[in-house]
């Protein structure tokens, strides 16, 4: 009895071996498609390596981009606030994106380079110096880059979905809030100034003021 149970038990310890080894692989190969489809402006094959809760995320954005007042907008998020005048100066340059939902606006984005292309370019350039480790708990996981042995600090968070690894958006901007919020406080400036500063990086120059304010139709 006690010899059938041991058996049993190192079957059982196999088969969630093996099965992560499978997770682990599919995680690897779903941010190397990722990585291979921004850098090559393939905004569908990029938008649909996301989560449900990343274009939920993205909806809502586009959804205040069109609808908060001034008022309204200086009580969000860091994250979020930067991300709706982005959305806004968008809209300027091209209005026929001002009514599309969020999966279209990630096709839309990555299709024009918008998205971290710089550091996914240098991760696709030095692909074959990188190692990849995802970390799985379940049904979640976070995948982390080792860069000649060295783990690097930042990790892209993963979940499964119908049975497929998707970037866990919601964990993803949670984090992305969480790395602004200790840049403000290290940096000293308010909250507006540093959205301020972020964009000037982009575009080179200040936050035009009607970009605060709903735009007049």
């Amino acid at each position: 009895m006690k010899t059938a149970a041991i058996a049993l038990l190192t079957i059982f310890l196999i088969c969630t071996s093996q099965a992560k080894a499978d997770d682990a692989l599919e995680i690897e190969n779903a941010f190397r498609q990722y990585v291979e489809a921004a850098v090559h402006s393939d905004g569908k094959a990029a938008a649909d390596m996301f989560s449900e809760s990343a274009v939920d995320y993205w909806s809502r954005m586009l959804k205040d981009a069109r609808t908060l007042s001034r008022i309204e907008l200086e009580k969000r998020p860091v994250y979020q606030l930067f991300n709706i005048i982005l959305i806004r100066k968008r809209i300027e340059d091209d209005s026929g994106i001002a009514e599309i939902d969020g999966r279209t606006w990630l096709q839309y984005s990555y299709s024009n380079g918008w998205n971290s292309v710089k550091a996914l370019t240098a991760f696709y350039e030095n692909r074959d110096v990188y190692e990849l480790a995802p970390e799985i708990t379940g049904e979640s996981a976070e995948l982390k880059t080792k860069d000649h042995g060295a783990i690097l600090p930042s990790g892209l968070p993963f979940i499964r979905e119908h049975g497929l690894w998707k970037i866990d958006g919601k964990r993803q901007f949670d984090q992305l809030e969480k790395n602004i919020k200790a840049k403000i406080k290290h940096s000293g400036m308010s909250k507006t100034a540093f959205i301020d500063s972020m964009y000037n990086v982009l575009f080179g120059h200040s936050i035009p003021d009607r970009l605060w304010h709903i735009k007049e139709k």
